[in-house]
């Protein structure tokens, strides 16, 4: 096998990422959890909502931040229960985030992005510097 293709099995075999989030709802604490939406996906989700011309968000990363947010939970975010997730159908996201607080709707959506734009940036950002760092490493 390759180098190549063993970084390849390595990314494969990468457990999928997850965040939680604590939220209130009617003054009591939910907890959600989010995991990071593969790739390909992700790509899939942000083409069908053209950014809003007015939210500067949506015109840095080229698509409608909330509605590829929104569109994203119900398969790659749950509500946590104990040691059990607990899925949710898009109406019943639409109606939670239409009840939280514009604070904690806020945080929903940029744990969303955290995890499928934020977070995969950082990690290219530190290969990157890895890759500079073993570059300099003098030659024996």
């Amino acid at each position: 096998m390759t180098d190549f293709d063993e970084l390849l099995a390595r990314a494969q075999a990468k457990e999928t990422e997850t965040e939680q989030l604590v939220v209130a709802l009617a003054g009591e604490p939910v907890t959600l959890e989010f995991a990071e939406v593969p790739s390909s996906t992700w790509t899939s989700i942000t083409v069908k909502h053209p950014p809003r011309v007015d939210v500067v968000i949506d015109r840095t990363f080229n698509y409608n931040y909330h509605a590829a947010s929104m569109e994203s939970l119900p398969e790659y975010a749950a509500r946590v229960e104990g040691d059990d997730r607990v899925k949710m159908s898009a109406e019943q996201w639409a109606n939670l985030v239409d009840a939280l607080s514009p604070w904690d709707r806020s945080k929903l959506y940029d744990a969303v992005w955290g995890m499928n734009e934020w977070r995969p940036y950082e990690r290219t950002q530190e290969a990157k510097k890895a890759s500079a760092r073993a570059s300099k490493k003098p030659r024996a």
